[in-house]
């Protein structure tokens, strides 16, 4: 008998939580499992990716407190009548947990990803309030396991770290660069907490200081514009390139020599793991889960409070040292070792075996 197993989460829009639902539900054996996927809102972009064997039902909510609403996904989850219900994002796991309320038998499972600073006192009483209702919570690092056990309460014995994966053929080393220039390349949503000007500041020191650099910026947000303003106040247009929502991402970290983030607040950023997974060199903040990237890779953490030119000093001196094809090699087999789709995988499959098989 298959494990009938439904997925729930807010949309299917284009962030990242939402594109790693769509890869763990793709790398699953369908002989073993039957799936399907309920989406609350109506956002469909993922769709297409999705492999055939998934049956996905949007509910359309206009409104996450409105009640029909929720007897209306009660009734959706229940005709599917599932063994385990994964649940991604504050609203679906709460949702999720409300519908083991009425259905008990049902195994819930929550994923988190990211460390949630947006939380605020009334989110953490109504996820207490339903915290018996969860049989599992996944998170995506140790830092925000940590995080949730302090601030969320979460025993440990239901929390459970499996890391987020990368298709490793997609994602993997292309021959050296000959750039002539140290490329460094920023990829992520332009928004005020990525702080991404700050690291168009430390390129422009590195520049000022005699190092012959370019920087690649992949992505879109609102912050674009007062970014492109800030590139042409530094007097830095022919050094900088703005690349926009870039769709061959492998070939984007190819053409660099060190991925630079300067992030306010992160979890375990995969834009940093496909970085690695193509044998590139990491440069960041050091915020959230990022350390637990820097075991064994060749990589430097820098305090976004420390000055800048001091920074930039330790960055050239970072950069002097490294031996970039003994990094390559090193790098990609951290990602193989530890991020891999065969670990996800087998990671997810057998939590949901444990659950079930605990529930007979």
């Amino acid at each position: 008998m298959k494990i009938k197993i439904a997925y729930l989460i807010s949309t299917l829009g284009t962030g990242g939580a939402e594109k790693q639902l769509v890869r763990t539900i793709n790398l699953l054996d369908f002989d073993k499992f039957e799936v399907s996927l309920f989406v609350l809102t109506g956002v469909n972009e993922l769709q297409n990716e999705l492999d055939s064997h998934v049956k996905v039902v949007y509910l359309n909510f206009q409104s996450y407190i409105n009640p029909i609403n929720h007897l209306k996904l009660i009734k959706s989850i229940k005709q599917f009548n599932p063994h385990l219900l994964h649940s991604v994002m504050f609203a679906s796991n709460l949702f999720s947990r409300i519908y083991k309320v009425f259905h008990p038998k049902v195994k819930v499972v929550n994923h988190i990803h990211g460390l949630g600073s947006w939380i605020k006192k009334p989110h953490i009483i109504l996820d207490r309030l339903f915290l018996p209702y969860v049989n599992k919570i996944i998170l995506v690092s140790e830092k925000s396991k940590l995080v949730r056990a302090n601030r969320e309460k979460y025993p440990i014995e239901k929390m459970q770290v499996i890391h987020n994966c990368v298709d490793t053929n997609l994602y993997k080393p292309a021959r050296d660069n000959d750039n002539l220039s140290v490329v460094f390349g920023v990829a992520c949503r332009l928004i005020p907490l990525k702080n991404v000007g700050f690291s168009i500041k430390i390129i422009k020191l590195l520049k000022n200081k005699g190092v012959n650099v370019k920087l690649k910026i992949a992505g879109d947000g609102t912050e674009l514009n007062s970014l492109i303003s800030l590139v042409d106040k530094l007097k830095m247009n022919e050094y900088v390139e703005f690349d926009g929502l870039v769709q061959d991402m492998p070939k984007f970290y190819n053409q660099i020599d060190y991925l630079i983030s300067s992030s306010k607040i992160e979890d375990l950023p995969l834009t940093i793991v496909e970085a690695l997974a193509c044998g590139k060199v990491f440069i960041s903040s050091n915020v959230g889960g990022i350390s637990e990237l820097t075991t064994e890779t060749d990589s430097f953490l820098f305090n976004i409070e420390d000055d800048l030119n001091k920074i930039s000093d330790e960055i050239i001196a970072f950069i002097a040292s490294i031996d970039k094809k003994s990094a390559n090699f090193k790098n990609r087999e951290f990602v193989l070792k530890n991020f891999s789709e065969k670990n996800h995988k087998d990671s997810i499959s057998q939590l949901y075996f444990e659950l079930v098989k605990n529930g007979q």
